[in-house]
């Protein structure tokens, strides 16, 4: 696995690692792992990493994908800081949903349904937001900035809409960075914090969706930490 070799070029080799795959909902699922190794205490701090390359599956002849898809990497340190609001995420699949969106191993390519996929990412994803704000009793008006799987603008307005989110607390830079699946969220909140929209202690929500089918979507509290560093709670 890659993490194994992520730790030692840290300097952590003896460190717990591990690859979780669940394609772009795949940081979601990271910090809801995180979350709970935090909660039992089982790990004092966990560094969750994204990243994806998507140009190895991507068809360049297929018009459809070609132009979303790009490589990506991301990582957040998620720690238990006193003060900040306790996490809540909420995982969902869908097995009979697969050829919607997959990649196997004869054609080794992308393959998307795309009128499909945005029907469904657009329900999972406001759904499962919706479920994680209400066991906090919270509604899109507490959320400080609200950052999805950067699929396309489409998708991440479309759920934005369907929950109620105040259109500037919408964060994208799909323009910028384009699909980066699993890298997408860390990369959104590297570039909302240089934006100076993460400079304190801040209530996001995240959600994504990805091939398989599998979704998520949670609420988490960012404190920053000493000088570029920032420590969440997730």
């Amino acid at each position: 696995g890659v993490s194994v070799e992520v730790a030692a070029r840290l300097g952590m080799p003896q460190a717990t690692a591990f690859d979780l795959h669940a394609a772009c909902a795949g940081f979601v699922y990271g910090l809801d792992h995180a979350a709970a190794l935090i909660e039992t205490g089982r790990a004092g701090a966990v560094l969750v990493c994204g990243a994806d390359a998507l140009t190895r599956i991507t068809d360049h002849e297929d018009r459809g994908t070609a132009v979303l898809l790009a490589d990506g990497a991301g990582a957040a340190v998620v720690a238990d800081v006193p003060g900040a609001p306790e996490p809540c995420f909420s995982l969902g699949s869908d097995g009979e949903q697969i050829p919607l969106l997959y990649a196997d191993r004869d054609d080794r390519k992308l393959r998307m349904d795309g009128r499909e996929v945005f029907d469904h990412a657009v329900e999972k994803m406001s759904a499962a937001t919706r479920e994680v704000l209400a066991r906090r009793s919270l509604t899109c008006e507490d959320l400080d900035l609200f950052v999805a799987h950067q699929a396309n603008a489409r998708i991440v307005r479309a759920v934005g809409k369907e929950v109620g989110l105040p259109p500037e607390r919408l964060y994208l830079n799909v323009h910028r960075v384009a699909n980066t699946s699993a890298a997408s969220i860390p990369l959104g909140l590297t570039h909302a914090r240089e934006e100076g929209l993460l400079d304190g202690p801040k209530l996001l929500g995240l959600a994504a969706f990805g091939a398989g089918i599998t979704w998520g979507a949670g609420v988490i509290g960012w404190r920053p930490g000493a000088g570029a560093d920032r420590e969440a709670r997730a």
